[in-house]
C-alpha cells in the first residue's frame, strides 16, 4: 500500500514537484506498541485479521482505540474471508 504522491506547485516561471512517499505500518496488536507507532505519523496501519498469523489481533481485540487519528487509515488484512 505504500506509494510516491505527487505535487506540482508553481513558483513565478518555475514549476517544483513535491513527492512525499506514503508507508504503512502492519500486523499492530499491542495498545502501547499503536501509540508509539502513531507517533511516527504513519499514512496507513494494518490489522491482521487472520488467525492462523503470528500478528493475528486476537478474538478479544476491540480496536485501535478512540485516539486513533484521521490523518492515518486503517486497514485489515483478510484471507478467505466471508463478506
Amino acid at each position: 500500500m505504500s506509494g510516491v504522491h505527487t505535487k506540482i506547485k508553481k513558483t513565478g516561471h518555475h514549476q517544483l514537484i513535491v513527492m512525499r512517499l506514503k508507508w504503512k505500518i502492519c500486523g499492530m496488536r499491542d495498545p502501547e506498541n499503536i501509540s508509539q507507532a502513531l507517533e511516527l505519523e504513519p499514512d496507513f496501519m494494518g490489522f491482521i485479521f487472520y488467525h492462523k498469523s503470528p500478528r493475528y489481533v486476537g478474538q478479544q481485540w476491540v480496536g485501535p482505540g478512540a485516539g486513533f487519528p484521521a490523518t492515518t487509515k486503517k486497514v485489515g488484512v483478510f484471507v478467505n474471508a466471508d463478506i
